[in-house]
């Protein structure tokens, strides 16, 4: 492959394992794994981009503007957006897509946008500055986002059920003086998963009577890494015991439930 410049973000094609995407430079190309000469050119001047089940999406410099093609990187090339909110200061550097309708841009300083084609209104706005990372529910209808020091939930859709949200809406949901990591959404896009120093924590969204955060577990590690596999209902974590690193995992939720989080109930 291309060696003119350092690859970045290497993806598989999320249909066919042979072919896989990167950036070499500011050109975004599709790969053949097993065949150097099967290579395709997808666009030059490409800040970001990102993959979906059918498609490619990729912003591309100076205005940010996204472009939409079918997984060959030939077919159906579609204009997204027509316009950035306002000037960017720096290219993107992360571009997270849920649909047509639904885009966060963050650019190499760290501030956070969203493109929301709503139900009410079409928003295209700075969400946050110092932004570290940010994802989707897996409806589409909430984007998670986090700096160092704070976790916030932007609702893309009206929540008509309690607890009400409107769109277009932030809620900041905690704030800590120590860093905050390994940000995530638990399984039911209601609680969020994160740590703070060597605490394993859980928190709720719903704030109607007071917005409850719980200690899963302490660490011995202050700064341990932490996923979440719903699939599996189980944690898994780094920690330190007896001068050794290791990886350990605990069962998420527990029999019995807390916090509204409950076990899913058994077969019969």
């Amino acid at each position: 492959f291309l060696r003119k410049n350092v690859l970045r973000d290497v993806r598989l094609d999320p249909k066919d394992k042979n072919y896989l995407f990167f950036l070499n430079g500011k050109s975004l190309y599709r790969a053949n794994i097993t065949d150097p000469t099967d290579i395709t050119t997808i666009a030059e001047n490409v800040s970001s981009f990102d993959l979906s089940k059918t498609g490619v999406y990729y912003a591309q410099m100076p205005n940010e503007l996204v472009f939409r093609t079918d997984l060959d990187g030939r077919s159906n090339l579609t204009q997204i957006t027509n316009e950035f909110p306002e000037q960017l200061g720096s290219p993107n550097a992360k571009l997270i897509v849920f649909d047509d309708m639904r885009i966060a841009f963050l650019n190499s300083n760290k501030n956070l946008y969203i493109f929301n084609r709503g139900d009410l209104n079409t928003y295209f706005k700075k969400l946050g500055n110092d932004v570290d990372g940010m994802q989707f529910s897996n409806d589409g209808k909430k984007l998670l986002f986090w700096t160092d020091n704070e976790i916030s939930v932007y609702f893309a859709r009206q929540w008509s059920v309690q607890p009400t949200r409107n769109e277009d809406e932030t809620q900041d949901i905690t704030r800590y003086a120590d860093p905050l990591k390994n940000v995530q959404w638990f399984k039911d896009y209601e609680h969020i998963i994160f740590s703070a120093g060597p605490y394993l924590k859980v928190i709720e969204l719903d704030a109607r009577d007071h917005r409850t955060s719980m200690d899963l577990l302490k660490t011995n590690s202050p700064a341990p890494f932490v996923i979440y596999d719903d699939s599996l209902e189980r944690m898994f974590f780094t920690d330190t015991q007896n001068n050794a690193s290791d990886i350990y995992s605990i069962v998420f939720p527990e029999p019995g439930g807390f916090l509204g989080i409950f076990p899913p109930p058994a077969q019969q």
